[in-house]
């Protein structure tokens, strides 16, 4: 037997379950009930490439689509999902530094697109966001 610091004891059982007020500090904290996550928001450079690659080596399929062809002119998106996990990668179509003047733009879509390229430019591909199940 190999030397030990500790002095022969019995083993202490580690209580697994919480208190019975834990709930109740939970609530008055205001942290919400966790039923699991819903979906995780990935920024990428290439949604089709991050896609194809999940569905390729990681078994997920894709189940929604967002781009040109649905009327999208400045971001793409694939959802794609494996059982109860579901991704979303999203990209930009269009350029913010390049965009004319007269491009008939919306502010959201505008701020999300310079938002967007900041972020890729600052941290690449990144998780953006997650959904938790309410």
């Amino acid at each position: 037997m190999a030397p030990s610091a500790i002095p022969d004891s019995p083993p202490q059982q580690l209580s697994t379950t919480l208190p019975s007020h834990a709930d109740e500090y939970a609530v008055q904290a205001g942290v919400p009930d966790f039923h699991g996550y819903d979906h995780i928001i990935w920024w990428v450079g290439n949604a089709k490439q991050a896609a194809s690659y999940y569905n390729t080596l990681f078994g997920f399929r894709t189940i929604a689509y967002k781009g040109l062809e649905t009327g999208s002119r400045y971001f793409t998106s694939y959802v794609v999902a494996n059982n109860d996990v579901r991704f979303v990668f999203t990209s930009p179509v269009r350029s913010y530094a390049h965009l004319p003047a007269e491009e008939p733009i919306s502010e959201d879509d505008l701020v999300t697109l310079k938002e967007m390229h900041e972020h890729l430019e600052r941290h690449g591909d990144a998780v953006k966001d997650v959904a938790f199940k309410s």
